[in-house]
């Protein structure tokens, strides 16, 4: 867990906390900050009022993981599936989310031809709309949306050639996603350059919201660029 990162002039320090608490300093030559922008201002001191107002305009929408591991492997009969209803479903809110628990299905074993002890179905599981993020911080969430995809899954499951007693256990990661939510102007107003900025000559930034815009061709192009 990464506490503090600052530039040093020729170089740069991480302070970090390792697995059993303790707390280490690292020197390097360069640092490149992957996370968002939101959370990467809470670990930057240096980082400018002008550059913190910038992080601070873009808006995000967050996204959780759910793994649904099964007790034996079965045939993966695609890499990817929509989880489609026939409908148009209603703009979601905060406080009338809608019934939309995940939006596809991924089968976890797919890239390694099923040769695993146990399949695994990965369940994207949006939040689209302002306000998601504080309220996974709630106790009771973590076990509010994991029965929403059990609940989700028992019709499912059939159609897939799987039932509900083959579930071995369900690992939920309530912050597996948080992409930035695209605008007019973010680009041509600058607001995603100053944000991206780098720190002194040693921290730079590599992330899909340095562009703004939730795909992984703008995370490869931050990458790319960090690295150059």
């Amino acid at each position: 867990m990464v506490l503090r990162v600052l530039d040093a002039g020729e170089s740069a320090t991480v302070l970090f906390e390792e697995a059993l608490g303790e707390l280490r300093v690292a020197r390097a030559p360069k640092v490149v900050v992957a996370c968002q922008k939101f959370v990467a201002r809470k670990i930057l001191p240096q980082v400018t009022a002008d550059q913190a107002a910038a992080m601070d305009a873009i808006r995000y929408r967050s996204y959780l993981v759910g793994n649904v591991i099964l007790k034996k492997p079965k045939p993966s009969p695609t890499f990817d599936i929509w989880a489609m209803k026939g409908h148009q479903p209603p703009t979601p809110s905060a406080l009338a989310p809608g019934d939309r628990t995940f939006t596809d299905i991924c089968f976890g074993s797919w890239a390694q031809h099923d040769r695993v002890e146990n399949s695994v179905l990965t369940l994207y599981v949006p939040l689209p709309y302002d306000g998601a993020r504080p309220l996974l911080l709630s106790a009771d969430s973590h076990d509010k949306h994991k029965s929403r995809i059990l609940t989700e899954l028992e019709g499912l499951l059939p159609k897939l050639g799987f039932s509900k007693s083959e579930i071995l256990g369900v690992r939920l990661t309530r912050w597996g996603h948080a992409f930035p939510l695209a605008a007019t102007g973010f680009l041509s107003n600058g607001i995603a350059a100053r944000a991206a900025r780098p720190i002194g000559s040693t921290i730079v930034f590599a992330n899909q919201d340095s562009w703004v815009n939730p795909a992984f061709e703008t995370a490869h192009k931050a990458a790319f660029e960090a690295a150059r």
